[in-house]
């Protein structure tokens, strides 16, 4: 269970049930995605990122 999980170096990771309904199978835009505000990390950038909220201002968005 990904709650649990604690590697050597300290890193805790925190986990919570966001309830709703989610549907699957929708297909996202090239609009779409390309407004989705994201930050990719320096290492491993395909795999680390961060999405921002809509309307936060971030100068290094990729």
């Amino acid at each position: 269970m990904i709650r649990q999980t604690t590697p050597r170096t300290g890193l805790r990771v925190t986990a919570r049930v966001m309830p709703g309904a989610y549907p699957t199978g929708r297909k996202v835009s090239a609009a779409e995605f390309k407004a989705i505000r994201l930050t990719r990390h320096e290492t491993c950038p395909q795999w680390n990122y961060t999405i921002h909220p809509q309307g936060a201002k971030n100068t290094e968005l990729n």
